[in-house]
């Protein structure tokens, strides 16, 4: 028979498991019905990418790229793009960010901020260029600042309303975790 302490980190594990999924499913379901809804000049939210990082600053470069590779593969299956492009670009994404995961305070909103800009701006550039290539699209660099600039506002705004919601459930994770030691 297992010692207490392994059946309680894998208790611990296949929480953080459940409740990661559910946000997973949550944040899908939001991307297709609301958030697709609302658009502004055209561009709407990335929801997936938002949640990927914040997740991955949450807890860390291996969730991080897990979720990642999860929600862009939905994403392309919901965009009809190149299956398994944004799985990629997120699972990266996820891991680079997932790095800062020690080495900020979780509570710092600003550092996320910047990290969603960042996220942000490399993901809509790497499939603008792969556009191009791949779809013959003409190059517009005007096009291209204008819906890197909206989008980049909008994940802005929606981060800041979705990252407390996330740093509560994470501090319930880490609280639980720290209970039943």
């Amino acid at each position: 028979m297992p010692p207490l302490n392994i059946k309680k980190v894998e208790v611990q594990r296949k929480l953080k498991q459940f409740i990661l999924g559910i946000i997973l499913i949550i944040t899908y379901v939001l991307q297709l019905t609301l958030v697709s809804e609302i658009q502004i000049f055209g561009v709407q939210a990335n929801l997936l990418l938002i949640v990927t990082c914040a997740i991955a600053f949450l807890f860390g470069a291996v969730d991080g790229g897990i979720v990642g590779v999860i929600l862009g593969i939905l994403l392309d299956l919901y965009q009809g793009r190149a299956i398994g492009l944004s799985a990629l670009i997120f699972m990266y994404l996820g891991v680079f960010i997932g790095g800062f995961n020690k080495k900020f305070f979780k509570d710092n909103y600003l550092i996320l901020l910047i990290l969603t800009v960042f996220a942000t701006i490399t993901y809509e550039t790497i499939f603008y260029i792969f556009g191009i290539f791949a779809y013959s699209q003409e190059f517009m660099l005007l096009y291209l600042l204008k819906n890197l600039l909206l989008i980049t506002v909008i994940n802005i705004i929606f981060g800041v309303v979705i990252y407390p919601i996330l740093l509560k459930i994470n501090i319930g994770l880490e609280v639980h975790r720290n209970i039943f030691r």
